[in-house]
């Protein structure tokens, strides 16, 4: 029997009782940025500061394994995602959001939906970011864009109940895996199928549209290069399936370690689109290294700076 502190991890049951304690454990506060009311979770402790990002459709305790894994070590800020429609909006509320909680330079870690926002906040904000960590996406990409608009006018044109439904079908296909898996994988794959069917049941038709938009914005209207940063100081850690379904054939001059050839790029296999989650203990692994490893920073946060 497989436990960690006396629970069997191999139960879909258990696996929601330690959801539950960690909710019950972790309140999210609340901060109003530029008239919108971000929630969010704000816990751990030390010298620096891990900014999570979620991904579509997402919430702030969808990283709750990754939290527990980092606060006893790093302070960790996880925001829930408000309906904003366009990138740059996104990227102002997460800078806004930092400045409410006092919080200098960070390291960004964003996976699926986040890591785009984590790119696109880089790119608008690189002197709040000490080190990014993209997990399981991609960065802009026209054709990306296309097959976005596509979705959204198709979703657009039907009732928000069906809409709805084909946005789960759409992401429970994302979220096939493929190859065997353990008997631990199996019982984490059925319990975050069965909160993804929570979280979307009570999913707004504004939130769902909003953060489409938002991805849109990034996949088409943002365009960057590794020239781009040449003049940040930051690290990059890049993790990535070989078999992830959401990254396509054709689209591998969008690729991450084509656009970053300066990042630290581990790829995986057997995951597919769910890394995070069903290679916890290796993706872990590697955030800590890559982590321990960043140089110490050299000069105190002296606030956000006025900007014209």
């Amino acid at each position: 029997m497989t436990r960690q502190g006396g629970i069997d991890v191999r139960s879909v049951g258990a696996k929601q009782a330690h959801y539950d304690h960690f909710c019950a454990t972790h309140p999210l506060k609340t901060a109003d940025v530029s008239d919108t009311t971000w929630r969010y979770i704000d816990c751990g402790r030390g010298g620096r500061t891990i900014l999570m990002i979620h991904g579509l459709a997402g919430d702030a305790t969808g990283f709750y394994r990754m939290i527990e894994s980092f606060e006893g070590e790093y302070r960790v800020i996880v925001p829930t995602f408000p309906a904003l429609d366009t990138m740059d909006g996104v990227c102002r509320g997460c800078e806004g959001l930092l400045d409410a909680a006092g919080v200098g330079p960070v390291s960004l870690f964003g996976a699926s939906w986040g890591g785009m926002v984590a790119q696109g906040f880089l790119h608008r904000y690189p002197e709040r970011v000490e080190a990014v960590i993209l997990a399981d996406t991609s960065g802009p990409n026209p054709a990306a864009a296309r097959r976005n608009a596509q979705q959204s006018r198709v979703l657009g044109f039907v009732p928000w109940w069906l809409a709805r439904r084909l946005f789960q079908v759409g992401i429970k296909r994302l979220l096939k895996v493929p190859g065997e898996l353990t008997e631990e994988q199996e019982a984490e794959l059925r319990f975050q199928r069965s909160r993804l069917d929570v979280r979307l049941a009570g999913l707004s038709k504004e939130l769902l549209f909003a953060q489409s938009r938002a991805a849109y914005d990034l996949l088409k209207n943002v365009s960057y290069t590794a020239d781009d940063f040449r003049a940040w100081a930051g690290k990059m850690l890049v993790l990535q399936s070989a078999d992830d379904p959401g990254l396509r054939r054709g689209d591998d001059a969008y690729a991450l370690d084509t656009r970053y050839p300066g990042a630290q790029v581990v790829t995986m296999r057997g995951a597919g689109h769910l890394g995070m989650v069903l290679k916890h203990h290796d993706y872990v692994r590697e955030i800590s290294s890559f982590l321990a490893a960043l140089p110490k920073p050299d000069r105190e946060w002296q606030g956000p700076q006025s900007r014209v």
